[in-house]
């Protein structure tokens, strides 16, 4: 969850610091480096376009990239948006969560549990199979929810799960510092 949460908060940022989105599009687990400090950053910025200022998308002449990483405007029409790279998150947010039968050993609590179905149901959104598509910016707050809500239900008497303020996506600059 930590991984995912160290992406979506650098998509964020590359969509929304700039007068012009930059979409990185090109999106796998290959591209994500841990450093020293287990902080995931992305790497290869050498795809990212930017949407023309007023526009919510940009139509390219080349589609790159793994194809199962590619949402279906990007795959069959060559349309970016900020959606290719909540599509290709949601991809890898799947790919990150454990087999089915680690919930059945018991080995991990019912609060985390309820964090891995959680975390499930981002990644559905995030594909556009289960409700409205998020923002980058709503998946990388919801990630850092689902992150504290296991410390905040220990802490709370009533068992409710209590949350912080939104993360400010400007401090995300630190994930991408170096990488471009």
């Amino acid at each position: 969850m930590k991984i995912a949460e160290d992406i979506a908060t650098a998509f964020a940022y590359l969509h929304t610091a700039f007068p012009r989105p930059f979409v990185y599009r090109n999106f796998s687990p290959k591209k994500i480096i841990l450093d020293d400090d287990g902080v995931a950053r992305l790497s290869d910025f050498s795809c990212c376009v930017s949407i023309p200022q007023g526009e919510t998308f940009v139509k390219v002449d080349r589609i790159v990239g793994r194809f199962g990483y590619m949402d279906h405007n990007y795959k069959m029409s060559g349309l970016v948006s900020e959606k290719t790279d909540v599509f290709a998150i949601g991809i890898v947010m799947q790919k990150l969560l454990p087999e089915e039968e680690t919930e059945e050993e018991g080995d991990i609590s019912e609060q985390e549990i309820r964090q891995m179905k959680a975390f499930a149901m981002l990644s559905l959104r995030c594909v556009g199979l289960k409700g409205e598509v998020p923002t980058m910016v709503e998946v990388a707050k919801e990630l850092k929810k689902i992150q504290r809500s296991l410390i905040n239900d220990s802490s709370s008497p009533s068992g409710e799960t209590h949350f912080d303020s939104p993360q400010d996506i400007s401090s995300s600059s630190v994930v991408l510092s170096n990488q471009t």
